[in-house]
């Protein structure tokens, strides 16, 4: 009797074991995702080390400094920011992964991490904890997977920029995402938040982030809460990363399978600029070749992804002849994720782009970039696409304010495409465009026939401080109304004003000439009625997507150059063209 007893006790014993075992097997599922989706993912093997500055503190490892800080601060957040492409998705990845590893091995006394990439909440409303929990990445989390409600927890949070930049609507989700996650998380949770250097201070993200979690009301009275919640320090804290040396990138490149085409290219300026940031470096291993045998004009942005993406489709199989649809496919899928659209269904395509490493399947058929900059890339290539045909509806539907790395991709593929049409002329002349041919031409062509796009807020996003007054909504204009061009009628011999630089660069097009360089604005003759500021065809300061323009306001006798953002709109801005072989300039 004893006997059967001990063994129902035993059996009894088992089925309690088993009870715990399915969260106890979430847990590590979760936790071994997140290690081998840093570990799977190709460029992470070849990672170069990165650096941080921190406050009062100066230069360190990026991954060392944010896993102390994770097990030992007592900052409730901290963020981490920086410039295109320098690598911040894949340090917070490689935080993620390596607390994964040491929860695996210490238990619950390590914060147990959960990343949350905050581009898909852009095609997702979220309103509670656990639908922000179902959203963790690489592995949903339910609120029944055994995760302690006394637990540290810390949530990477990566891309808010990727909520705001690009359409330019809702910074106000920032916001209520910031709100939502004050809500519904403890005091034991800790953040780390990943957004780029020009956002950080359009959104005043620091201070929005403290605000929402001062807010939150004091319910977790667990030990860990008490000790690292709040402690002397600041509330908030703020890593940068650094740009890449060229000691840095030259080491690391002569010791890549590019090391031989490396050694060829390594003095020229043009492949020099494209290695200061982790992404592009890692992109330059597999692009070189091409880029190599294409020469130094093409060794820019766009050149580097466009190499990128044809050396990646080529090893997963796809036949050199059938590029060309799937850069078509990705233009489609980066235009749609970006602008809200639907972006069709081609699963093959999607499959074998996601075995290419450029997209990322995900539940119920949608897919994304695994890199965010390659978002930016096929949406420069969905613009420049449609401007072939004068056609600015995409264009105006984008915030390039914002988003102004598209800019960065945009503007060198546009000034190829002049480069190439401009055949070269000892006649050449330049002249200011008068607002009566540009009405024709906006008339001729139907560009800007859906108006233009606005902005939420300019003020600082690039460094400068815009000139317009007012709501910025009231730029959200068409190019029917009476005042269309920012306070010229349109009709007049006058100068046009209040044109961005992709509005002279079209119109540049249409008439075969070409936006003039510098030197030529300045050599100008000037006369009464001329914009005291011009456009030309001049990068000012390519890393921020600053175009040249030569200001006379102060004193028209002494000009002075100065950077602004190409998409924005001046009243007293405007330009001029360089045409060939004409004596008196007389424009259509």
């Amino acid at each position: 009797m004893v006997g059967v007893f001990g063994l129902l006790v035993a059996a009894l014993g088992i089925q309690q074991s088993n009870k715990e075992a399915p969260a106890e097997a979430a847990i590590t599922s979760i936790l071994r995702n997140q290690i081998g989706y840093y570990d799977g993912a190709g460029w992470t093997k070849r990672a170069i080390q990165l650096f941080v500055q921190r406050e009062g503190v100066g230069r360190a490892s990026a991954a060392t400094t944010l896993k102390t800080w994770s097990l030992s601060s007592k900052q409730r957040a901290i963020i981490l920011t920086g410039e295109f492409g320098c690598g911040k998705t894949w340090v917070l990845l490689r935080l993620a992964r390596d607390l994964a590893k040491l929860r695996l091995r210490h238990g619950a006394s390590i914060p147990f991490p959960v990343y949350l990439s905050l581009g898909r909440l852009a095609h997702t409303k979220v309103s509670s904890k656990a639908e922000l929990m179902a959203l963790a990445f690489p592995t949903p989390i339910s609120l029944a997977d055994g995760i302690g409600p006394g637990e540290p927890i810390l949530m990477i949070l990566d891309g808010i920029d990727e909520m705001v930049n690009v359409s330019g609507a809702n910074i106000d989700r920032v916001k209520a995402l910031l709100s939502l996650v004050s809500q519904s998380t403890s005091r034991s949770t800790r953040f780390v938040v990943g957004c780029r250097a020009q956002t950080l201070g359009a959104v005043r993200l620091s201070d929005e982030l403290e605000l929402a979690l001062r807010r939150q009301e004091d319910h977790d009275a667990t030990k860990w809460s008490n000790e690292q919640a709040l402690g002397s320090m600041a509330f908030v804290g703020l890593l940068t990363i650094e740009a890449i040396t060229a000691e840095q990138a030259d080491a690391y490149l002569s010791r890549s399978p590019a090391a031989s085409t490396w050694q060829k290219v390594r003095s020229e300026p043009a492949f020099q600029n494209l290695a200061h940031a982790s992404f592009t470096l890692s992109l330059l291993v597999d692009a070189l070749p091409t880029l190599y045998r294409q020469g130094a004009a093409c060794a820019d942005l766009p050149g580097l992804y466009a190499a990128a993406t044809t050396a990646w489709l080529l090893r997963a199989g796809v036949a050199k002849g059938d590029i060309s649809d799937y850069e078509l496919r990705l233009q489609q899928v980066a235009t749609a994720h970006l602008l809200g659209m639907n972006d069709g269904e081609h699963p093959e395509m999607s499959k074998i782009l996601d075995r290419a490493g450029i997209l990322k399947e995900g539940g119920q058929g949608w897919s994304g970039f695994r890199h965010y900059t390659f978002a930016e890339y096929y949406l420069a290539c969905a613009i420049y696409r449609a401007t072939e045909t004068h056609s600015s509806d995409i264009l105006g539907r984008v915030d390039l304010i914002y988003a102004y790395n598209v800019n960065r991709f945009l503007i060198p593929m546009l000034n190829r495409r002049a480069a190439a049409a401009d055949s070269g002329s000892e006649n050449e002349r330049v002249a200011v465009v008068t607002g009566t041919q540009f009405r024709r031409f906006l008339k001729e062509t139907g560009w800007r026939r859906k108006g233009y796009g606005y902005w939420r807020s300019i003020a600082g996003v690039d460094g400068i401080i815009p000139w317009e007054t007012g709501d910025p909504g009231s730029l959200a204009i068409a190019v029917d109304g009476p005042q269309d061009l920012l306070g010229a009628d349109g009709v007049s011999q006058n100068p046009i004003g209040g044109i961005s630089w992709y509005d002279a660069f079209q119109y540049a097009c249409w008439v075969g000439g070409r936006l003039p360089t510098t030197e030529e604005v300045l050599a100008m003759e000037t006369e009464n009625g001329t914009p005291p500021r011009l456009w030309t065809g001049t990068w000012h300061r390519e890393i921020s997507a600053l175009i040249q323009v030569v200001n006379r306001v102060d004193d028209p006798a002494t000009p002075r150059l100065e950077g602004i953002n190409p998409d924005l709109r001046v009243e007293n801005l405007g330009f001029a063209v360089a045409l060939h072989g004409l004596g008196s300039m007389t424009l259509p």
